[in-house]
């Protein structure tokens, strides 16, 4: 029997243990058993690490940050093991997610087949309405500083093919180990938000593809850690996040994407004023003073 190559599987838990037992019970499951395991915990309550070492700690490695260092900080402490442990592949996996059993041998299978692909990604529809596409793939957009996905909110059906694209969400990506001795980890100025965008850019700008594999299914929980304790934060870090892309890629047309958010967050901010929701308003006037000071990483703003 032909061997397996060797996969690194990287789920990052801060206080979702239960969430992360359920996806690790349903990796379990997966028809490609042959994988390491590492969760990366960032700085949870320590019910949460206790928890994840009971459950888990005889399958896999198990990384105790004293701090939150983020999604990327997170994932970059993954990645390191992989390296070291000389895994061909690193599978980045949002721990509120639930996956098919098939989801990771298709993944594979499409990254040994075609060796200019450097990210595969599947179909990623919304564990709560599982025929409803959350992400089939993505693309980037200059104007708008960020990833957006194909396909939110359409059927199951639909987005059926596989293509090559130019944005696949953190939330599930399959990274060939070559691509970061290439481009490098994951920027950790960004925290949260946006990080993922900044990875592909640099991924395909270095001549490798990413592919959207639409056989390849997994549901995902939707914002459930970071909207936990505080429903702005996730609109302080996309802005903030989205203005450093600009600056750090697209130097060229930076004051047209600037003149864009700004236009567009305009007349958010009316709405917002006109329902009491200063603390939407707050969130955005730090996130742009933030940027400009450049102050980037965590925020202490926000229990995260």
């Amino acid at each position: 029997m032909k061997k397996k190559t060797k996969v690194t599987v990287v789920i990052v838990n801060w206080n979702g243990g239960e969430e992360t037992i359920a996806c690790v019970n349903s990796l379990q499951k997966c028809t490609y058993s042959d994988f390491d395991l590492v969760i990366v915990d960032n700085g949870s309550r320590a019910k949460d690490v206790k928890l994840l070492e009971e459950r888990f700690g005889h399958i896999a490695r198990i990384i105790k940050n004293n701090v939150n260092l983020g999604f990327a900080g997170g994932v970059n402490k993954g990645i390191e093991v992989a390296i070291k442990n000389c895994s061909k592949y690193i599978l980045l996996l949002n721990n509120d997610t639930i996956v098919s059993p098939d989801f990771l041998e298709i993944l594979v299978n499409h990254a040994e087949k075609e060796p200019e692909i450097g990210i595969v990604t599947p179909k990623i529809n919304y564990y709560s309405s599982p025929g409803i596409i959350w992400s089939a793939g993505g693309f980037i957009s200059k104007l708008r500083a960020s990833g957006f996905s194909y396909g939110e909110g359409r059927n199951d059906s639909e987005y059926a093919s596989n293509r090559i694209i130019s944005f696949a969400s953190g939330c599930c990506m399959l990274i060939k180990a070559e691509v970061i001795s290439q481009v490098g980890f994951f920027d950790e100025n960004y925290f949260l938000y946006v990080e993922d965008a900044d990875f592909c850019y640099r991924v395909t700008s270095s001549g490798y593809k990413i592919l959207y594999a639409a056989s390849s299914k997994i549901f995902h929980k939707v914002n459930r850690t970071s909207k936990k304790d505080v429903s702005n934060l996730p609109l302080y870090y996309t802005t903030r996040n989205r203005l450093y892309f600009a600056k750090k890629f697209l130097s060229e047309m930076f004051l047209i994407s600037l003149f864009y958010l700004i236009l567009s967050l305009f007349p958010k901010s009316f709405i917002w004023a006109i329902r009491g929701e200063f603390n939407n308003l707050v969130a955005v006037r730090l996130a742009f003073r933030d940027f400009l000071k450049r102050k980037f990483g965590k925020a202490n703003y926000f229990k995260n």
